[in-house]
Formats: structure tokens, C-alpha cells, sequence
């Protein structure tokens, strides 16, 4: 995965437009990293970036690699699956910012949950 790769995002199980029984559309959660005072993200002091859970997006959206993936915590994501900590509880996994094309708007997402569909273009 580099800047500029086309994705999708995913479920880890469901990689389109999906809905459930209930009607509902099968959702990814977004997140982004907070910010300290004066620029920067927040870290924790193992070098983990600190972030925040924006709300759901639509399995089988689509965007563009936006940056550099940065380490966080899975105690930090809202996913069971998630939340299983590795030995010793230091149990990071790497979040990629994806500008996404239906919301217009950049999130940042486990790379679990991210596919390449497409290369970045030649600059």
C-alpha cells in the first residue's frame, strides 16, 4: 500500500455494498488521530498514535491512500475482533488515512480493513 493507491474499504469479511437483514447497511468505523496543541497527533508513550472513532461508513467504499500508515493501539478501535490483545497487551496495528470518494472527507482505517484495487499514478 503506498500514497496514491486506489482502495476499498471493507469489513475484513464484506468488500461491498452490502446490507443486512435488518435493512441496514454494513458499516466500517472511521477514525482519526487526535491532534496535540500547536500540530502533531497525540502519542502514547510507547509511540502508539492516539485516535478517535468518527462515525460508520458504507462497506465497499472507495478512496485514495492519503499517507503514511501510523501505529495504534487495538484497545482503541470498537471492533471484538479488534480488541484481542497480543502477549504482553502492546498489541498495535498500523491505520492508513484514506480520502474516501462518497464522503468527500479523509478517515483513517485499520489495514484490515483496507484492499488495493488500483495503483497509485506515476508522478
Amino acid at each position: 500500500m503506498a500514497k496514491g493507491d486506489r482502495v476499498v474499504v471493507g469489513t475484513g469479511y464484506v468488500w461491498t455494498e452490502t446490507k443486512k437483514d435488518d435493512g441496514r447497511f454494513e458499516l466500517v468505523m472511521a477514525y482519526m488521530p487526535l491532534l496535540q496543541e500547536g500540530g502533531g497527533n497525540q502519542e502514547t508513550p510507547d509511540g502508539g498514535t492516539v485516535v478517535k472513532a468518527q462515525g460508520g461508513v458504507v462497506a465497499g467504499s472507495t478512496g485514495t491512500i492519503q499517507g503514511t500508515p501510523v501505529n495504534v493501539h487495538r484497545s482503541y478501535l470498537h471492533n471484538a475482533r479488534e480488541l484481542t490483545a497480543g502477549y504482553g497487551g502492546r498489541d498495535f496495528i498500523q491505520m492508513i488515512p484514506i480520502l474516501l470518494d462518497k464522503y468527500q472527507q479523509t478517515g483513517w482505517f485499520p489495514v484490515d480493513n483496507i484492499r488495493v484495487v488500483g495503483g497509485s499514478s506515476p508522478s
